[in-house]
């Protein structure tokens, strides 16, 4: 009961915040699903869960599993995966997971339900989510060489990609402050 009412108090300290910018104040937990819709309160929902594992770790930590998670999104429609774009999110996000867990990463996966080509991606196998996720990596590392060849593997025109990481970028800052005010 105690975790529920937390849950509850975050969620509309999170909805009535400065990012969203409603005009009218959301005072009702249903009000606050209907005006976030599935996907934004799966993604609440998945930061708010990442946080409170994470309370001994850094924030960078935490920040850089979201903005991971809001990159892998956004490059779903590139992949022709807009229909995956919420698996995509949450691999982003737990591609971190056992640094923020002090556990090895196959033992965490073997644990959640979570898509099996999700889990294999993470554990770095190969296949159609394995090259998104490297892609992904290797934009974030800096790998150009091997980031030019998973583009032209995905068929992506990678002038496409800097806009689209900055974007993710602005949005996982702005999550990230709000959340931290609200948290």
């Amino acid at each position: 009961m105690k975790m529920e009412m937390s849950l509850s108090y975050k969620l509309l300290r999170y909805i009535n915040s400065a990012f969203f910018g409603w005009r009218v104040e959301i005072r009702s937990i249903k009000h606050a699903l209907v005006m976030l819709g599935e996907s934004d309160f799966k993604r609440w929902a998945s930061f708010i869960s990442l946080s409170s594992m994470a309370k001994d770790k850094p924030n960078e930590l935490v920040f850089q599993a979201i903005l991971r998670g809001r990159y892998m999104e956004e490059l779903a429609p590139m992949v022709r995966l807009s229909e995956r774009a919420q698996d995509l999110f949450l691999m982003g996000m737990f591609s971190l997971i056992d640094a923020i867990v002090d556990r090895p990463l196959l033992d965490i996966l073997v644990e959640m339900p979570i898509a099996e080509d999700i889990k294999t991606a993470l554990m770095g196998e190969k296949g159609p989510l394995g090259d998104i996720y490297e892609l992904m990596r290797s934009y974030e590392q800096g790998e150009w060489n091997r980031f030019s060849e998973l583009a032209a593997r995905k068929k992506i025109d990678e002038e496409k990609i800097p806009p689209l990481y900055r974007k993710a970028l602005e949005w996982a800052s702005e999550s990230f402050s709000a959340a931290q005010t609200v948290g």
